[in-house]
């Protein structure tokens, strides 16, 4: 009851990449069984083949999923030890780490969110997602808090408008942060057009048409150090970016501006810099004065 919904899927796939990895194996996997340094490497090279016909799970994963089940697998162990049952010693399973590289991090500049704005799309499915992109970006907000703000969770404040919601991640929480958003003028110009709903299309529909309407602008042609699994290829901007790149985009506007950190995580709804810090684009090289940073966009 005290986990997110992204924290119960990554412990059901576990129970259920167990239960594959026990009817392989043709054996039942007892407790300390994975407090062994053997078994811990053996079961990391299990996860990276592909499954039998009939099992639950695909198998073939990558060092970031790898590292998850790892990570479920260590704090089912703390929680042992918290209520004292008897366990081997779990340092093998602690001192197992799995390697990932850092994520290829791409957000746009504040002139660039500008121009994409202005950009007239050929059709309404993209003129929709150019405004729920630009929106994110004024916000950012994750899809899932996206597609349910309305017109409540928008209350006079000073002298504007401010955003203000528990993020769904944290719904489940003891003492959940709210984030609170000052709505710069776009995103009420945006957030208006739409009736006060967002809730306008799929995510996977939204993250399929921003490739689109990035392509058919012309201007996100460069090529980032990120590789195509298809083609091998040097991806283009264009094709990287997913709807949650807004999020990164108004994070890492905000903080190359000088907006302090706290300001940013009041906006974001982060409880920890360390979680902030991963949206931050250090390649990002914008000047300008971070007052009414957004609102210059229109």
């Amino acid at each position: 009851s005290d986990k997110t919904d992204a924290s119960l899927k990554d412990y059901t796939s576990l129970k259920n990449t167990i239960i594959d990895f026990e009817n392989e194996v043709n054996s039942n996997l007892m407790v300390n069984d994975i407090f062994d340094e053997v078994w811990c490497e053996d079961f990391e090279s299990w996860l990276r083949k592909k499954r039998k016909k009939g099992s639950i799970t695909d198998g073939l994963l990558g060092n970031r999923t790898i590292k998850k089940r790892f990570a479920c697998l260590k704090h089912f162990a703390r929680k042992l030890k918290r209520h004292h049952i008897q366990i081997d010693d779990p340092s093998p399973l602690f001192e197992h780490h799995v390697s990932v590289q850092r994520t290829v991090i791409d957000t746009m500049k504040i002139e660039e969110v500008n121009e994409l704005y202005r950009f007239n799309p050929k059709s309404k499915k993209l003129e929709r997602v150019r405004d729920l992109w630009v929106f994110a970006c004024h916000t950012g907000l994750r899809w899932e808090d996206l597609v349910r703000i309305r017109k409540k969770h928008c209350r006079p404040h000073k002298n504007g408008f401010l955003l203000k919601k528990i993020p769904h991640k944290a719904r489940n929480e003891e003492e959940p942060k709210a984030f609170r958003v000052p709505m710069t003028d776009t995103a009420l110009e945006i957030f208006k057009k739409y009736n006060y709903c967002l809730d306008l299309i799929t995510q996977q529909k939204a993250n399929m048409y921003i490739k689109e309407l990035l392509t058919s602008t012309g201007i996100f042609e460069e090529e980032t150090d990120k590789l195509s699994k298809k083609s091998g290829m040097l991806l283009k901007r264009r094709e990287y970016f997913s709807f949650h790149d807004a999020r990164r985009t108004f994070i890492t506007n905000l903080i190359n501006n000088n907006v302090s950190m706290n300001n940013v995580m009041s906006m974001t709804g982060h409880k920890l810099v360390r979680t902030l810090q991963t949206y931050i684009d250090p390649d990002v090289d914008v000047d300008m004065s971070h007052t009414n940073i957004l609102d210059r966009i229109k």
